[in-house]
């Protein structure tokens, strides 16, 4: 028997432990953070079953059937909530012994008109074998003794805080579309282009804090796909007029398919009463003209006939876009049945999970950005319409959420000083400051060979003009000049570009430039007319197969338009500065180094990791990123990139690249770190664990590649950074804010609401 079959604790975690309760450094305050307290949490025990249902069935029927589970009587009211996959919970033992094993009729709600004979087949189609077996008892006591730092993380507190989640979670699972821990409304969606819409949700998620249980409620949102007559769809995908949809290219198919596949339709053609729902699984390259199959006739012959001729002779419907695509359903034999996509009706509430576009990114953006305390209203508001108190099934279990946010002790800390050369301090205020006309880099490259591409748009509203290239240069080169940098070559030439053929264009650009300097280009400054498809063209030629051509692109949008001033390209030109410095290998400013002792009184190397991932379905592998710092005033970085396995989060090859980048620190340096400084971004809860025991490991291996025969290696503080989480802090009074009603910057909250044990903040 396991250990985790005998109940018995065990450890789940060799992170850092919290060293003390909070840090003292900064000013002491108080904010408002979207937890609400578990008051109280009335059950001792609770009983944990496995559910297992044959013949699979996708997540929504199973919520369906469920529904029909709930009805057995060994079942009690309210009691029971099910993950909607495979596991069950319930405040009380339920009243069999061994396993329950019932069948289970799940209704068809949009059957299809059969025959005498297929009734038979459709009743077994629909006919589900449930059953429900004990897994476990968790006791309770583990999860309070960990609270209160008694006792450690076991398996049974996990196993605990799931089961209460997946209790605040049943009720609304089983009324709005659920996914993950987020519940989301179809009311009020907005139109983000493209057939897609955002719809607004909430996120839930019981958590551990310090002595305490809390409910962490956030708004959230996401993107789904448009419901409505398939047609109108693909004119508002194809931004074309319904009348002007004569025909789609393939490319525009394979784009159809990437939004609406899995998708589920009605058809129009069958009359108000038949509202079986189909899923797409795929939008056919083919058109209703083009596609055939063999119609059986009544006399017992077949024959040949396209999808249009087939509506034309079965219904009696001509139809108007006989050279669009169809829609592909699988039949129960697997093949594919089509229909033509005017008789389609798209069912909206699928959730897009794919990548959005740039215009759609703005919008969704716009939209969700709200300021804080309109934020706290919404949460609030939420929390009143999910009525805690009335769920019955937290009722069940004894759960009690307060229904106020809580306040948290914080603390304020002192800003970094920011300096420049010749020592002038920038005047940092509220996490930010302004340039000033008095200060200059730290260290200003020297610029004596560029040169400047340009790709112009066919489009009349992104034309570049010539005088714009001219006046943008010379505005760049007097601001370089003004804030330190040392252009020795202020008239590059310049090369227009084709966007047909981005390599001859780059490749022309660099020749160019070495006929006028007799050396290689230092970088190359692109312009494009807005952020489109030539900018990855540009960085995939220039950063790949040894060519390391570095390149500075530029949005042509940014330097003309209602809204552009001289002031407003001035600041850009700034900006665009501060990125041709560092990528030159100069120094824009620093941080005294009285202010980083942790990084100053040792060797110290920091290091920043994460791993880009494709959009789901696409098959592109996963690319890797390490950048580490070469001196102590961790103002200049050397970079890797690495390419991996497809959605594989641990970092392959890591100690390769390690003992890459602690080489160029040692050669720079003249000596090996004896510290390093780790920061690891982009890795969920759930891979703790692994990225500890792998990626630990991996920096370790570098360390010994480098020096084997050291007998001390480097001390290694690796820190997991992680944006997604859904924790978000409130000024009590406007005193407290800073201009846009957010928390003063440095704001730290390390108490209360943070994990029992670990050292997070």
């Amino acid at each position: 028997m396991t250990s985790f079959q005998r109940n018995v604790p065990i450890s789940l975690t060799e992170n850092a432990l919290r060293p003390d309760r909070g840090g003292k450094l900064g000013k002491p305050t108080k904010v408002l953070a979207n937890f609400f307290a578990v008051k109280k949490l009335g059950a001792d025990t609770i009983h944990h079953y496995d559910v297992s249902i044959s013949p699979e069935l996708p997540p929504k029927k199973i919520r369906k059937l469920w529904a029909l589970i709930e009805q057995f009587p060994e079942l009690p009211k309210d009691a029971v909530v099910f993950d909607g996959r495979c596991n069950a919970y319930a405040s009380e033992e339920l009243e069999f012994s061994g396993s329950l094993v019932r069948k289970v009729q799940l209704p068809d709600s949009h059957p299809a008109p059969a025959a005498a004979s297929d009734a038979q087949s459709t009743k077994n189609k629909n006919e589900f074998t449930v059953k429900i077996k004990k897994a476990n008892t968790i006791q309770l006591e583990e999860l309070h003794m960990f609270l209160a730092r008694k006792g450690p993380l076991t398996s049974s507190c996990l196993t605990a805080c799931q089961a209460l989640n997946i209790a605040v979670m049943h009720k609304p699972a089983s009324e709005l579309i659920t996914i993950g821990r987020n519940v989301y409304t179809d009311a009020n969606p907005t139109d983000l282009g493209k057939c897609l819409e955002k719809r607004d949700g909430i996120h839930q998620s019981v958590l551990a804090g310090q002595e305490n249980l809390f409910l962490n409620v956030n708004t959230v949102a996401t993107s789904f796909v448009k419901g409505g007559s398939f047609v109108s769809l693909i004119a508002e995908h194809q931004e074309r007029p319904i009348e002007g949809l004569k025909s789609i290219q393939p490319r525009d198919v394979a784009a159809l398919n990437s939004v609406f596949r899995g998708c589920f339709f009605t058809v129009t053609h069958r009359g108000g009463e038949f509202k079986r729902q189909f899923r797409i699984s795929e939008v056919s390259t083919k058109s209703a003209d083009q596609i055939k199959f063999d119609q059986e006739l009544n006399n017992g012959t077949k024959r040949s006939v396209t999808i249009t001729q087939y509506y034309a002779s079965a219904y009696g419907i001509r139809l108007r876009f006989p050279s669009l695509p169809c829609l592909g359903v699988k039949g129960r034999d697997n093949r594919t049945l089509y229909f033509p996509v005017e008789v389609c009706h798209i069912v909206a509430g699928r959730h897009f999970n794919g990548r959005l576009n740039e215009m759609q990114t703005t919008k969704m953006i716009k939209s969700t950005s709200v300021r804080p305390d309109e934020r706290a209203k919404r949460i609030n508001g939420a929390v009143a319409t999910l009525k805690y108190s009335q769920n019955p099934y937290m009722r069940s279990f004894g759960m009690e959420v307060s229904s106020d946010m809580t306040t948290v002790p914080a603390r304020v800390l002192q800003p970094p000083s920011v300096v420049y050369r010749n020592n002038v301090k920038a005047k940092v205020a509220n996490g930010g400051w302004n340039w000033d006309t008095s200060h200059k880099m730290v260290t200003g490259a020297k610029i004596d060979s560029w040169g400047v591409v340009v790709f112009d748009s066919p489009s009349p509203r992104f034309k570049i003009r010539p005088n714009l290239v001219e006046g943008f240069v010379r505005d760049l080169v007097d601001t370089l000049s003004q804030n330190g940098l040392n252009v020795v070559l202020k008239d590059p030439p310049v090369v227009w570009g084709q966007n047909g053929n981005v390599e001859a264009s780059m490749r022309n650009g660099r020749d160019r430039v070495m006929a006028k300097c007799k050396v290689e280009p230092q970088f190359l400054l692109v312009l494009l007319p807005n952020k489109c498809a030539t900018y990855s063209h540009v960085k995939t030629y220039c950063e790949t197969e040894g060519r390391n051509i570095i390149t500075q692109c530029i949005a042509a949008s940014k330097l003309s338009g209602p809204r552009v001033t001289a002031s407003s390209i001035k600041q850009y030109c700034r900006m665009v500065g501060l990125k041709i410095n560092m990528k030159l290998g100069g120094i824009n400013n620093i941080v005294p180094p009285a202010e980083l002792p942790f990084i100053t009184d040792r060797p110290t190397i920091v290091f920043g990791a994460d791993v880009t991932h494709p959009a789901p379905g696409e098959n592109k592998p996963s690319v890797v990123a390490v950048v580490a710092s070469m001196d102590n005033r961790c103002a200049r970085y050397f970079g890797r990139l690495h390419v991996q396995g497809s959605r594989v989060e641990v970092i392959e090859n890591l100690n390769n690249i390690v003992e890459d980048l602690l080489r160029e620190f040692k050669r720079i340096n003249k000596v090996v770190p004896q510290r390093i400084m780790f920061y690891r971004d982009g890795v969920s809860e759930g891979q703790y664990e692994e990225i500890r025991r792998t990626e630990v490991e991996a920096i370790r291996q570098g360390c010994r590649q480098v020096d084997a025969d050291s007998k001390v290696q480097p001390l290694i503080n690796f820190c997991v950074v992680k944006k997604r989480h859904h924790a978000r802090f409130f000024p009590q009074t406007p005193g407290q804010a800073d201009k846009s009603g957010n928390c003063i910057a440095g704001t730290v909250v390390d108490t209360v609401i943070t994990h029992p044990t670990e050292f997070n903040f």
